[in-house]
């Protein structure tokens, strides 16, 4: 089974981007399904269940980052993987230490991880055949982050799904 952590914008701010992708970018052949938008912290890709336990237990025992606040307002295009996608301008501190937590949960397990920089990102759009010019508009979307997810990617005759398999709420520090 293939597994990321992740976090989500709320709902309203899915809605909102999705809004903005049908009024002011072109439609895309394959864009991704509203109830799929997140941002990946750590891919760790086909995961066995005795390291999924491993995973699970060295989140539970980490000391999380408060709620955050995470603004998507920067447009971006990848042409080998042709995805466009919606990044962060500054990333929030909180967002890093979840990427740097995630990340060395992984290799805790003995997974190998992808090595490439960290790109925050919520992908809107997968087989682009060229990179579509810049909305007129541009983005601006602010969403509250409360918790951290770990996900299972399931592919099937529709599209791939993630379904939320754990959860963590980031606990308000005082």
């Amino acid at each position: 089974m293939r597994y990321f952590f992740a976090i989500e914008p709320n709902a309203q701010a899915k809605l909102n981007i999705d809004h903005w992708r049908n009024q002011y970018l072109p439609a895309f052949d394959h864009p991704v399904p509203v109830g799929n938008f997140h941002i990946t912290t750590a891919f760790l890709g086909e995961v066995e269940q005795d390291k999924l336990e491993v995973i699970c237990e060295h989140i539970d025992k980490q000391h999380l980052p408060a709620p955050f606040s995470l603004t998507l307002d920067q447009q971006g295009y990848w042409s080998k993987p042709k995805v466009y996608w919606l990044g962060c301008q500054n990333v929030p501190k909180g967002l890093l230490d979840l990427v740097k937590l995630t990340e060395k949960a992984g290799k805790i397990a003995k997974i190998n991880l992808p090595k490439r920089p960290y790109i925050a990102h919520l992908t809107l759009a997968r087989k682009c055949a060229f990179e579509p010019a810049s909305a007129l508009l541009a983005p601006e979307f602010t969403t509250p982050i409360t918790e951290l997810g770990l996900y299972e990617s399931i592919s099937g005759k529709s599209g791939v799904k993630y379904l939320k398999r754990f959860s963590w709420t980031l606990p308000n520090k005082r």
